[in-house]
């Protein structure tokens, strides 16, 4: 199996009183898992999920309200 890196990117705000903004991008390259030939018959994945996702490029926006 090939080695498989992927590169991730989050930004996060803080000047506001009490609010924290966030933004996430993952895998930004888009990879694919590399395939595991060896785990295909058992379990039906091409990939081997306790190291590897089958997600791709995603975003993800956050913020988070403190009250005091």
């Amino acid at each position: 199996m090939k080695a498989w890196r992927t590169t991730d990117l989050f930004i996060g705000y803080t000047r506001f009183q009490n609010l924290e903004l966030g933004f996430l991008i993952s895998n930004i390259d888009n990879v694919q898992a590399p395939l595991d030939a060896n785990a295909v018959p058992n379990n039906f994945l091409a990939y081997y999920p306790s190291f590897h996702s089958a997600i791709g490029r995603f975003f993800k926006l956050t913020a988070k309200y403190i009250f005091r």
